[in-house]
């Protein structure tokens, strides 16, 4: 009787969980309709809007994809000739602000005949891109590409991975005023088949090392920075002395014990490795989990706390050549163990799944999940999963902004302390430019926190060796710190009504509509015209706008006074220093 029990529990808890996760389509954007052969997924947000948004690699010479989030559950494709480029054969790519305007620039790895581009973002929507000898003339057959300043400078540096038998790594140092130069350390000594580079502080001394993960029976790599830019290869390591085609490596603190923990998935029908980190740069491997203990195929693997329970769960994403594999979701229970959950869309779908990266896209505190598909091998359409919990669990956010490290944040741990189940928990984050294989979370830090309602503090360590302690910070709230300031600001939940009655009149119209709204409260306002493709056109209203009811005539022209073609527009009202957004459609006619 008592088995048949547990066996119930065990079934109850599997469908529950399940079920927090649902398939969604957009058929209008093409996001899960088209069919494609992709092979990364990255979230960021590009125009900060708060929004997170997300672009796509693609292989076998198809066009990479941007799409984005103008609101809530309203993502758009966005067709910039910058970015949308043919013939590419894109494998990865990594976003970070090199040049610390305030905008996150793009970096893309491309197969052996196309190299490497690198995408100035110069205002949210325009890309340029930087046709300097030095990238114009980087080639190779790069796998993967990570952003971190490995020399604390407050630049951002970036690493390229190489796949090829007789290559090295390529590194390059950020030299300040969007310069760049190659430079030579331990990181580019060996020749291995690189494929996923990590950059990971793993032994706590205040500087970045790097870890990657190799193909075709190699070691994986540790080098160790010596506090100086310079780097030493670790051999004596737990996490390097398997010899494995490793795929993928995610970094964690699964058991809240203040330091990061590494996944490295595999590639071949082997079962996959969990490292735990014991301190003092230490790893033990662990053998006992199902984590470890169901095969693979595994090409890309992402953590986040899934269930806002304040435990970090795993999701990997499988696939073999052309064959279609189910995903693997673990949900940890918090004991140091984990339950695989085996019903549901998200691990029976099936496919040739390579990236996949988490974000909050609509804003309501749980993590949403994007899967590629195809993997360069053929044609399938990509899954996009959001998260459908019950708002049971709590939450924190966290948006990190540099001013003596860099921009972006990049290289930051995050660790907030509070009591859940009784008793004492560290959940430490650490704000990473690759989170797995061909693959990027959002930059904004997410907690669970389980049925508490109460953090008692939230401390912030910088890469420049800035720490920041906040005591009982707001839960259910989005916040932003800015490095070394007094700048903590509450940055207003979505829910919360700041602008209603929203429309335009008349609709469909032709010349002029007028666009009403009423403020709750007094904001500082922008209200933008878009296109279908996601363009601006123009901008209506930038300004500090007092509480009542507001209007603004759009003649159906440019920021230039051109008359506009007829057809669908949309309507954005954004909130400045809020993650508050509406967009709504309207209809030009001629």
């Amino acid at each position: 009787m008592r088995r048949i029990i547990v066996i119930l529990l065990l079934l109850i808890y599997n469908f529950l969980n399940s079920q927090n996760f649902q398939r969604i389509h957009k058929q209008e954007t093409h996001l899960t309709s088209y069919l494609s052969s992709s092979y990364g997924c990255t979230w960021v947000d590009i125009d900060n809007n708060n929004l997170p948004d997300i672009f796509i690699t693609n292989g076998a010479s198809q066009t990479n994809m941007l799409y984005y989030t103008h609101g809530i559950h309203q993502i758009m494709p966005y067709f910039h000739t910058a970015l949308n480029i043919l013939d590419l054969s894109s494998f990865a790519a990594s976003w970070a602000d090199y040049d610390n305007d305030g905008y996150t620039d793009l970096f893309v790895v491309n197969d052996e005949w196309h190299g490497v581009d690198l995408y100035h973002n110069l205002d949210g929507i325009t890309f340029e891109i930087d046709q300097s000898n030095l990238f114009a003339n980087t080639a190779g057959c790069f796998y993967g590409c990570a952003w971190g300043d490995y020399d604390n400078d407050g630049l951002i540096d970036l690493i390229i991975t190489d796949w090829q038998q007789d290559s090295s790594n390529i590194l390059l140092h950020n030299d300040s005023n969007g310069n760049f130069s190659y430079a030579y350390n331990g990181l580019t000594n060996d020749i291995d088949q690189m494929v996923c580079p990590t950059w990971i502080d793993y032994d706590d001394d205040g500087d970045i090392d790097m870890f990657i993960a190799t193909d075709y029976f190699n070691h994986n790599i540790l080098y160790e920075n010596d506090g100086t830019g310079n780097f030493s290869r670790i051999y004596n390591n737990a996490i390097v002395n398997e010899l494995e085609k490793s795929s993928t490596a995610s970094w964690a603190d699964y058991d809240n014990d203040g330091d990061f923990d590494l996944f490295v998935g595999t590639t071949g029908d082997e079962n996959n490795n969990l490292y735990r980190n014991d301190g003092n740069g230490a790893f033990t491997e662990i053998y006992d989990l199902n984590v470890v203990n169901n095969g693979g195929y595994s090409r890309s693997s992402c953590w986040g706390d899934f269930d806002n329970n304040g435990f970090i769960d795993l999701y990997v994403a499988n696939g073999y050549l052309s064959q279609n594999k189910n995903n693997f979701l673990y949900m940890n229970n918090g004991d140091g163990a984990f339950d695989r959950i085996t019903q549901g869309s998200i691990v029976q779908d099936g496919g040739t799944s390579l990236g996949v990266s988490a974000a909050d896209y609509d804003m309501d505190g749980d993590l949403d999940l994007f899967v590629v598909n195809g993997s360069g091998y053929c044609d399938q359409i990509n899954f996009f999963y959001e998260n459908i919990s019950e708002p049971s669990h709590n939450w924190l956010k966290i948006k990190c902004e540099g001013t003596v490290s860099n921009r972006s944040a990049i290289g930051t741990k995050l660790y907030v302390y509070v009591t859940i189940r009784g008793k004492q928990q560290i959940l430490s984050r650490y704000i990473s430019s690759n989170s797995g294989r061909a693959a990027q979370n959002d930059l904004v830090v997410h907690f669970g926190l389980g049925n508490v309602n109460h953090v008692d503090s939230l401390v912030v360590k910088w890469p420049s060796g800035i720490h920041e302690t906040i005591n009982n910070p707001r839960i259910n709230r989005l916040h932003r710190i800015v490095e070394n300031s007094s700048d903590f600001t509450y940055i207003q939940k979505r829910n919360s009504v700041i602008i209603s009655n929203i429309y335009n009149y008349p609709n469909p119209f032709n010349p002029t509509t007028m666009i009403f709204f009423e403020l709750t409260q007094n904001s500082e306002v922008q209200l933008t015209i878009y296109n279908m493709l996601g363009q601006k056109i123009t901008t209506l209203v930038d300004e500090n706008l007092e509480a009542g009811q507001k209007q603004a005539a759009w003649n159906g022209t440019d920021r230039e006074g051109k008359k506009v073609t007829s057809g669908i527009y949309f309507y954005e009202l954004h909130v400045k220093d809020t993650d508050y957004t509406s967009t709504k459609k309207m209809i030009l006619l001629k």
